[in-house]
């Protein structure tokens, strides 16, 4: 199954694709958040035939919820 990863920020969102038979995800792109950014990952996810989004939880490297 394709796996769409999703690391969100206050002004941009770095997108990852991943497959579930192969473990593997690499980056893809990065989107400029503009508008509706729901509507516009779901069509990415449509398109790109992902039947997963998974998204990033920010932590510090001490293990601590990051603020945004």
């Amino acid at each position: 199954m394709r796996v769409l990863g999703l690391d969100g920020g206050e002004r941009r969102a770095g997108l990852a694709l991943g497959d579930t038979e192969t473990r593997i995800a690499s980056p893809w792109k990065t989107l400029i958040i503009r508008g509706n950014l729901a509507q516009e990952i779901a069509d990415l996810a449509k398109q790109e035939g992902a039947g997963v989004i998974v998204i990033g939880y920010p932590k510090t490297l001490r293990g601590e919820a990051a603020h945004m």
